[in-house]
């Protein structure tokens, strides 16, 4: 239900929102969603009204126009999320809160304090980062894939559904075979090929390239990656481009459908260790710049659930800080000891397949 009087009268509101744009205003949601009657305040009114008439069915919601009301609908003691520099004794109050909605892997809530200052926002920065190459390496597999097996997206996403059930399983490899099973309502084809082939991006990727060169920390995937994905905005240089030299491939040559795309798979899998391994790096090496004291393993025990980037394979990650060392990611026993089986000529074989081609593939699956 919305507001009502006797509940703001009574100070019954157990935490506090101010602040209702896109984050602020989904928390409040998950808050109220979760049974905690939430006071919420704008600076500008408009907000706080569109969210009680969109979603006040959703929980209980407290809506103040003024800072004095919106305080005085708070129980004591007083929790406020607000966008100022949190103190320890608002911590006390709002982590146990924030743990309890927090989504939970084994029973461990997803949820952490990252650190002082800017490091939330810095780790949150280079999230995003991992993500674009995340998407990147998914996107050159499935296009091997399509050349490669010269199969419909209907059953490539059966190959990454079963790809979801091993050592690939992740939010992302999810959603792709959710994705390429969609056929579009209107002209009957598969949505991934009528789908406008440009991406937009809200600069955290290429804050994170900027962060790297300044900290001098290698991240390869994701500099690819954002490069990628500006490129595909160029849809006015793309598309004369195409008409002037076509677009065409020749065959990947393919003779054996089932080892090809056993070799996808594992190609994959390490470029994906490695994107998240570089990412974890810049981390690491943001904290000792700026001296936030970050633990990646915790990172990498939050990243399980409720984020983008959730994967089974974050566990080795965090295995590899377990001790609280600070290693290189990549050459930590639980990743450099534990690589994908095969040897590496398998992992580089899709790649070869696509240079002999004549393929472009900026992240280069398999490298």
């Amino acid at each position: 239900m919305t507001a009502d009087g006797r509940l703001a009268e009574a100070g019954g509101a157990a935490i506090g929102v101010t602040g209702l744009a896109v984050m602020g205003r989904n928390l409040a949601r998950n808050l109220a969603r979760h049974g905690y009657p939430v006071a919420v305040h704008n600076r500008s009114p408009e907000r706080t009204r569109a969210l009680i008439d969109e979603h006040g069915t959703e929980g209980t919601f407290v809506a103040s126009e003024s800072m004095e009301d919106f305080v005085g609908s708070l129980s004591r003691p007083r929790a406020i999320i607000v966008m100022v520099k949190a103190g320890e004794p608002t911590d006390a109050v709002i982590g146990p809160i924030f743990e309890s909605i927090a989504a939970r892997v084994d029973g461990t809530p997803c949820c952490v304090h990252i650190g002082p200052d800017g490091a939330g926002h810095f780790v949150k920065m280079v999230h995003n980062g991992i993500e674009y190459a995340d998407m990147q390496l998914i996107a050159e597999a499935y296009d091997l894939l399509r050349a490669g097996l010269e199969a419909p997206p209907a059953e490539i996403a059966k190959i990454f559904r079963a790809w979801n059930d091993g050592d690939l399983e992740s939010f992302l490899i999810e959603i792709t075979a959710d994705v390429l099973s969609h056929i579009d309502d209107t002209t009957g084809r598969p949505f991934v090929d009528i789908v406008l082939d440009e991406a937009e991006q809200k600069g955290t990727g290429r804050w994170t390239v900027q962060s790297a060169l300044d900290l001098g920390i290698p991240i390869t995937g994701i500099a690819e990656a954002t490069f990628a994905r500006s490129l595909s905005g160029h849809a006015d240089q793309r598309q004369p481009a195409r008409a002037a030299f076509g677009s065409d491939v020749s065959s990947l040559g393919v003779d054996d459908d089932d080892a090809f795309v056993e070799d996808v798979r594992r190609a994959l899998y390490a470029s994906k260790v490695v994107a998240y391994g570089q990412g974890f790096d810049q981390i690491v090496a943001g904290s000792n710049e700026y001296g936030w004291d970050i633990d990646p393993g915790a990172l990498a025990t939050i990243w399980r659930g409720g984020c983008i980037i959730r994967a089974r394979f974050l566990n080795r990650i965090r295995e590899a800080y377990d001790d609280g060392s600070r290693p290189s990611l990549l050459m930590a026993p639980p990743i450099a000891g534990r690589p994908p089986p095969g040897p590496a000529r398998q992992l580089r074989r899709p790649h070869l397949q696509a240079r002999r081609s004549r393929w472009l593939l900026p992240r280069r699956v398999g490298r």
